[in-house]
């Protein structure tokens, strides 16, 4: 069994057992990867920044040495298109958008961005350009 093939039957039982009755909010992880994407094809540094999760803003302006609106743009996070498919976990998401793959978890204040401009890499964690420590 490939690890893909693991997670998407411990996924299916989740879903089947009703995960505690809540239905996972697919809808606001989608919108929140939606959002990020739309600000940076926009040019709207200020907002992506504000989509992104603390540690990932902060591993973000620390390894780049400057604030996040001057360098977020500038990351090569490829242009995403839309989403393909949409995995809750609990509080954290996997998008798997045309051109990117988000991950994202949910806060008080909502979804936020943990890392983005992923590629998977066979039986290994995925390599994102931009994510949190």
């Amino acid at each position: 069994m490939t690890v893909r093939t693991v997670a998407a039957a411990v996924f299916a039982v989740l879903v089947l057992a009703g995960c505690g009755g809540i239905a996972p909010d697919r809808v606001g992880a989608e919108q929140a990867a939606r959002d990020f994407h739309t600000a940076l094809a926009e040019g709207s540094s200020a907002r992506a920044c504000g989509l992104l999760a603390p540690r990932t803003l902060q591993e973000l302006e620390d390894s780049t040495g400057k604030s996040c609106g001057t360098v977020v743009d500038k990351q090569g996070i490829p242009r995403a298109q839309e989403p393909e498919t949409v995995d809750v976990y609990g509080n954290n998401a996997r998008v798997v958008l045309r051109g990117d793959i988000v991950f994202l978890s949910q806060f008080g204040s909502g979804w936020k961005v943990v890392a983005a401009g992923c590629e998977p890499r066979h039986d290994r964690p995925y390599n994102c350009i931009v994510k949190g420590g």
